[in-house]
């Protein structure tokens, strides 16, 4: 029995390549009053901050949150409660929406802005591909009435990951593909031994000045869409994270959010996409692959976004130029925005 065991675990190390896991990244976006939902379906809040608050549902009192508060509620609904204390206030619900399938679909709102507004949730949704959404997913996507899907991904990533979202939710899709560079020499970096995991985060940050540069016009599509509708949207490419990661930088951006909360959003990615990240690095360490390089292109880093702001200052001036200029969102488009969008 020993041998079977000692020749089990020996196989073990071999299939897993001496893989070494990596604890969950923290949350990088700071929220004082942080929402979350149980097993069960029951909200869960969490105060992060230093005062006391009262919740309240669609204008009833639910009780005080002094450090954490469940409450129950139906699993397959969701709500956006008000926080309140003394005169300040804050809207809060859940920002991961545990789409079965997709980890990192997420809700932009909540989000304050430079002048204490905040970003309406339920509104504007952020997402990988939604290839792998099962029944469960689906009947949690169906509750959020989102009427637009606006998709990065190109023909191939399309083809080979092709998702019902269209067809069981009868959403608009718009196709704007964003080509994200030679996915062969994306494979080729992965088998170079000699690259580190800094070489991965240069050829991301190298990619978000090449979607500055080349791709601005699929952007600019982008905006028009959200200045036409009025019902809720996502955008999303393949891992949700680059393409898909500048896409909410720029509306949060026109939005009225401060750089560092914009970076800090950014790199949320990590915290929900690490399961799925690890996953995957595990079921390739044995090929000898580097887990920091594949941890580093399968990750972001706020640097990376930074790349493609410093760009658009190169490229037009100012991010306020690029935005004016090639998006084409003026200042009356940004106050429209603002007044459709914040709270």
């Amino acid at each position: 029995m020993k041998k079977i065991l000692l020749a089990i675990t020996a196989l073990t190390m071999m299939a897993c390549g001496g893989y070494t896991e990596e604890q969950t990244p923290e949350r990088t976006l700071f929220e004082e009053v942080y929402v979350s939902r149980t097993a069960d379906g029951a909200y869960r809040f969490e105060n992060f901050g230093k005062k006391d608050w009262q919740l309240f549902l669609e204008g009833k009192p639910i009780g005080a949150l002094k450090d954490q508060k469940d409450y129950a509620y139906p699993a397959e609904k969701r709500a956006v409660f008000l926080a309140v204390s003394g005169n300040d206030s804050l809207w809060v619900s859940e920002r991961n929406l545990a789409v079965s399938g997709e980890p990192n679909f997420r809700d932009i709102g909540g989000i304050k802005t430079k002048d204490g507004r905040q970003v309406k949730w339920g509104a504007i949704y952020r997402c990988g591909e939604l290839k792998n959404v099962d029944k469960k997913g689906w009947q949690k996507l169906s509750s959020l009435n989102i009427a637009t899907k606006v998709d990065f991904r190109g023909s191939q990533e399309r083809e080979e990951s092709p998702d019902a979202f269209p067809a069981k939710l009868g959403a608009t899709e718009y196709n704007l593909w964003i080509d994200p560079g030679n996915m062969d020499e994306f494979k080729a970096m992965l088998k170079d031994n000699s690259l580190t995991a800094e070489d991965g985060f240069q050829m991301l940050a190298d990619m978000n000045r090449l979607f500055v540069r080349e791709w601005a016009y699929r952007y600019k599509e982008y905006f028009q869409i959200l200045k036409n509708t009025e019902e809720p949207l996502v955008f999303h490419c393949t891992a949700g994270k680059d393409r898909t990661g500048l896409c909410s930088a720029l509306t949060l951006y026109a939005l009225g959010v401060d750089m560092e909360t914009i970076l800090d959003e950014y790199e949320m990615s990590n915290h929900y996409r690490h399961g799925k990240n690890e996953e995957l690095i595990k079921r390739f360490a044995f090929t000898g692959v580097s887990q920091d390089l594949m941890r580093s292109m399968m990750g972001v880093r706020r640097d990376c976004l930074a790349a493609a702001f410093d760009q658009m200052a190169v490229e037009y001036g100012s991010v306020d130029q690029f935005m004016a200029e090639a998006l084409e969102v003026s200042e009356e488009d940004i106050a429209a925005l603002k007044d459709k969008y914040l709270y």
